[in-house]
């Protein structure tokens, strides 16, 4: 009797386990459609990062293949667009980047998980035409044979800069800082500094 009562309680415990689970995942684990905000920054593809400049005015495009909007980055090549429409966990949108003076981009954005909108996306736009380095406006003259009426004679010796170093501070996207210094200015992502002396 005591054997029959204890596999019954078993059963009902996972019975009821079973259950549980079965309610809780469905409750917590359905997908849920999202509203999907895409922000990041338009730049000038060059090997040499000094050269690497932000992309104003390209025209960003979010669009499903039917529906679409569209914003510009700012002078700074900032851009931030919200997807009209709401978006279902695993639907890929595509994030299109024009310019006059640039290739066209395309780049695949997934909606994953609401982390997932807070990464930046950096387009890299290919110039079109390889920029040409700046020529001088006038060309240089010599001048001689200046006569000067009262002239006084004093040497000294100034120092104007003996030494001129570039430097860069090299950062990683989309690494969380867990709010540990120094992070970006919405406290989500890893930032990077340096110095030179």
């Amino acid at each position: 009797m005591n054997r029959k009562i204890v596999i019954w309680i078993v059963v009902s415990v996972v019975a009821v386990g079973a259950s549980v689970l079965i309610i809780l995942r469905n409750r917590h684990w359905r997908p849920r459609p999202m509203t999907l905000t895409v922000q990041g920054a338009v730049i000038r593809r060059d090997e040499d990062p000094r050269k690497q400049l932000p992309v104003a005015d390209a025209l960003v495009t979010l669009s499903n293949g039917v529906t679409s909007t569209k914003v510009q980055s700012d002078a700074s090549g900032y851009f931030r667009i919200t997807f009209p429409q709401v978006v279902w966990p695993g639907q890929t949108l595509t994030l299109n980047f024009q310019h006059a003076g640039y290739r066209p981009l395309n780049l695949p954005v997934q909606a994953i998980l609401r982390l997932s909108a807070r990464a930046l996306y950096v387009a890299s736009m290919i110039p079109l035409s390889p920029p040409s380095e700046p020529r001088p406006s006038r060309s240089l003259s010599v001048v001689s044979n200046i006569r000067v009426r009262y002239t006084f004679n004093n040497e000294t010796e100034t120092n104007i800069g003996s030494a001129v170093r570039v430097f860069q501070a090299v950062n990683t996207a989309n690494v969380p800082c867990d709010h540990r210094s120094p992070c970006s200015p919405d406290g989500n992502w890893k930032a990077s500094s340096a110095s030179v002396s």
